[in-house]
């Protein structure tokens, strides 16, 4: 499996038993488990019986997006998974029938040799890889981006909760974020360097827009209620769009100099959506989608985008 620089979108289809877990592990381990579930799936569709999976430690780090080059440490912390014990899905909900998960070691073995990492799991978590039960999809390219293992566990959470989030309780939410809950034991210092951060980090990088609840009883904090709202589609930035229009008008106009650009695309909008350029037309002038749709002007500019902007997008989609 060849992962490009190209910005690929990078899938796992995550059980939320494996995402709502006991955080006793680092930043760098939770995005290793990621990778490994996510080439552990390729691998299981193309032979449903294979039980012992390979990747070689450079793929592992384009995966996981590793940014340190320390093998040393990297071995180490891929060791420390086979040691570790997952607490699955400690967060009540009555939506999961009260089914009860063993405890499980993230990973049963692990052998590296000659920059290839060989490994097996659990029969269980094999089932949650190849059938997860309630699942969300989460791209890595984004989670990889967090720089806090406390941002990392939160984010993943909410996007598997994202239509109803419940009320969780301070020591679960500790589990969840932090892993052993006599840390920050101070609530100051916990909303402050665990919850502050997180929301902060999650809203600049991610596509949710994070805030929080606390909730008191008597005079006690017992509860969080946490709030995700999807971003609205990033508009294009005032140079990104020029240049685009520059580059559109050039190619147009050199093709029919009688063509009168200025009107033609005057109420015409550019907006980026995730990986895809949306073209818009303001409602009342439906006219010109019509004609941007009969003169398949779609297919043009992404040509032109492509070609001479040197922008790639998904897809061009005409609204």
């Amino acid at each position: 499996m060849d992962i490009k620089k190209e910005n690929k979108k990078l899938i796992i289809k995550k059980d939320r038993c494996l995402i709502s877990i006991s955080n006793d592990i680092t930043l760098t381990q939770r995005k290793v488990y990621n990778a490994l579930l996510f080439n552990t799936k390729k691998q299981l569709l193309n032979n449903t019986n294979k039980r012992i999976f390979e990747i070689e430690l450079t793929e592992l780090e384009k995966i996981a997006d590793i940014k340190n080059t320390n093998r040393v440490y990297l071995k180490k912390e891929i060791k420390e998974l086979m040691t570790k014990t997952i607490e699955f899905d400690i967060i009540d909900n009555d939506d999961l029938n009260n089914i009860d998960y063993d405890v499980s070691t993230f990973i049963s073995r692990v052998k590296i040799q000659k920059g290839v990492i060989q490994y097996e799991f659990s029969s269980l978590i094999l089932q949650m890889i190849y059938k997860p039960n309630i699942f969300t999809l989460l791209e890595l390219n984004q989670i990889n981006t967090l720089t806090s293992k406390f941002s990392l566990a939160l984010y993943e959470f909410l996007k598997d909760r994202k239509t109803f989030i419940p009320k969780i309780s301070i020591t679960d939410c500790k589990k969840m974020l932090i892993g052993d809950v006599e840390l920050y034991t101070e609530f100051r210092n916990f909303r402050l360097r665990v919850l502050d951060v997180a929301t902060k980090e999650i809203t600049d990088k991610t596509d949710l827009i994070v805030s929080y609840e606390l909730i008191k009883n008597k005079n006690t904090y017992t509860h969080i209620k946490f709030n995700a709202i999807p971003k609205e589609p990033e508009v294009i930035t005032i140079k990104l769009e020029n240049e685009i229009i520059e580059k559109i008008k050039e190619f147009l106009v050199k093709k029919d100099k009688s063509f009168d650009f200025d009107s033609r695309f005057e109420g015409v909008e550019f907006i980026k959506d995730n990986d895809n350029l949306i073209i818009k037309t303001l409602p009342e002038l439906e006219y010109k989608k019509q004609w941007l749709i009969d003169n398949n002007f779609d297919k043009k500019i992404k040509n032109i985008i492509f070609q001479q902007c040197n922008i790639t997008f998904k897809d061009v989609v005409l609204k």
